[in-house]
């Protein structure tokens, strides 16, 4: 389901629902997020970059999506569809 907006006064209030959301993310979280999901590091090469272990990435960075989903939820940016 994609979220439409109704004006750029909406789109003004999402974007600050979503900075309120990264901000409340902790550093690493954020650091992992950013090399991986925006920047299209793998999670070897931003386990490199942040000097942490490939094996620390790979149970950090589900985590932090976890982290970053529920508070997208509870700000109601990001709503899930109902399971049948």
């Amino acid at each position: 389901m994609i979220h439409r907006l109704r004006c750029k006064l909406c789109a003004v209030v999402d974007c600050d629902r979503l900075r309120l959301a990264a901000e409340c993310n902790h550093l690493v979280d954020r650091a992992l997020l950013s090399r991986i999901v925006l920047q299209e590091y793998t999670q070897a090469e931003a386990a490199a970059l942040l000097g942490m272990s490939a094996r620390a990435v790979s149970y950090k960075f589900p985590l932090a999506l976890d982290r970053l989903t529920q508070k997208l939820m509870e700000l109601g940016v990001l709503i899930l569809p109902r399971e049948s």
